[in-house]
C-alpha cells in the first residue's frame, strides 16, 4: 500500500515539475509576444492619387477628429456653455441643454481652473450604426488647480464631426 501510495506522489511531484519547466521554457516567448503587442506602431500614410490626403479614410478621419478635438478643447476649458453650441450635434442640443451643460461647466471651473495643456487625444471606440457614427477620445488635461482624465465622444454629420458628449474625471488630491 505504501509502495503505491508513493508512486503516486512521485507522478504528481513529476507533473508538477514538468508544468513549472513547461512554464519556465514558455516564458520568453509570452515575453516577447507581450513587448510586441506592447510597442507602438508606426506607418508612413500613403497618398491618394491626387498627392494631398490620405489614401486611407480612416487616417483621415482620426486626424479630422484630433484636429477638431485640438479646436474645441480650449473652447470647452473656458467653461462657457454658449461658446460650445456650434460644435454640439444636434442629438446633444435639447431645450435644456444650456443650463445642463452651464451647471456642469461652472463646477467643473471652479474646481479645475484654466487650461494649461492636454495630451493627445487617443482614440478608445468607435460606435458606426445606420443611425449615428459615433468616436470615443481619451485624453488627460492638466490645469492651475489640478489633472482630468477626459472622454469626449464625436458624431459625424455632413462629413464633419461634432460634439456629442465629454466626461472629466478630475484626479484626486495628493
Amino acid at each position: 500500500m505504501t509502495n503505491v501510495s508513493s508512486r503516486k506522489n512521485l507522478v504528481k511531484d513529476l507533473s508538477i515539475l514538468l508544468v513549472l519547466m513547461g512554464s519556465l521554457l514558455a516564458l520568453p516567448w509570452v515575453q516577447s509576444l507581450l513587448e510586441r503587442d506592447a510597442q507602438v506602431e508606426t506607418s508612413v500614410v500613403p497618398e491618394s492619387a491626387d498627392g494631398n490626403s490620405p489614401a486611407n479614410p480612416e487616417q483621415s478621419d482620426l486626424q479630422q477628429d484630433k484636429a477638431f478635438i485640438g479646436t474645441i478643447f480650449p473652447i470647452l476649458s473656458a467653461w462657457q456653455a454658449q461658446e460650445l453650441e456650434p460644435y454640439l450635434a444636434e442629438e446633444t442640443k435639447n431645450e435644456d441643454w444650456s443650463a445642463e451643460v452651464a451647471s456642469v461647466l461652472d463646477t467643473l471651473s471652479a474646481r479645475l481652473g484654466q487650461l494649461e495643456r492636454f495630451s493627445e487625444p487617443e482614440p478608445v471606440g468607435v460606435n458606426v450604426s445606420p443611425d449615428e457614427s459615433l468616436a470615443s477620445y481619451e485624453f488627460v488635461a492638466f490645469y492651475e488647480s489640478g489633472a482630468a482624465d477626459v472622454n469626449i465622444v464625436l458624431s459625424e454629420s455632413d462629413g464633419q464631426p461634432h460634439l456629442y458628449s465629454f466626461d472629466f474625471q478630475v484626479h484626486s488630491e495628493s
